[in-house]
């Protein structure tokens, strides 16, 4: 069964489209949405009104490192949304190969389920993914 609604944020216009491109072949989502600025992606969740959860993204994934906006700048400023819309956010933190390691103790106060990978996005992760988001 596939989600209803998904994110990619990812300052690499090439990263994100193949991450889209991998996540419809495997039927992962309903829609997903791809912004290559956070502060963007922020914009358009705080646009969502409250009578609409049920379009609100299930899964985020998100670059650890982009130019404005850091993954975890991104999650404080997330966590000021109404905890209606983003209780049931699973986040998945991506890097690239060639970005240094994820210090996974930055993000573990963080009160949602995050899944760290590699890119590119793989079907092995996006089952853990799935099966984490489920849990």
């Amino acid at each position: 069964m596939s989600l209803k609604n998904v994110l990619i944020i990812d300052d690499s216009k090439l990263d994100a489209i193949l991450a889209k491109k991998i996540l419809e072949k495997h039927q992962f989502a309903d829609n997903v949405l791809l912004f290559e600025r956070a502060m963007d992606a922020l914009d358009y969740l705080k646009a969502f009104d409250l009578g609409r959860l049920n379009d609100f993204p299930q899964v985020i994934f998100l670059d650890v490192l982009m130019p404005e906006m850091n993954a975890q700048s991104f999650l404080e400023n997330f966590l000021k949304l109404p905890a209606s819309l983003r209780k049931d956010v699973t986040f998945v933190i991506m890097s690239s190969a060639i970005q240094t390691e994820i210090d996974e103790n930055a993000f573990a106060n963080y009160p949602h389920k995050i899944f760290f990978i590699s890119k590119p996005i793989s079907e092995d992760v996006l089952q853990k993914v799935h099966i984490l988001y489920r849990a």
